[in-house]
């Protein structure tokens, strides 16, 4: 589902909406998180334009995320969210 490239983290299925592609990203970095450069970066370029909003839904709305100035961490509701969709697969 996620592919690492030397730090670079890359989501390798096309159809995830920009929440849930990034919930994959912070399920990925675990206790570690993420900034929200990294996840600018690692994001697909149309999601980029709208990213704020996306983690505000997801630190405000939904509580699948935690954010402390600009770094993001996945708690355990976002952590369940992405079990039971199955969004991200073993191996």
């Amino acid at each position: 589902m996620i592919e690492d490239f030397d730090g670079f983290l890359k989501v390798l299925n096309p159809d995830l909406s920009a929440g849930e592609h990034v919930l994959v990203l912070l399920y990925q970095r675990g206790k570690a998180g993420a900034s929200y450069e990294e996840l600018y970066a690692w994001a697909r370029p149309p999601m980029r334009r709208n990213l704020r909003r996306t983690m505000a839904r997801l630190v405000d709305g939904l509580r699948y995320a935690h954010a402390r100035r600009d770094h993001f961490t996945i708690t355990r509701r976002g952590m369940v969210c992405v079990e039971e969709h199955r969004l991200v697969t073993p191996g």
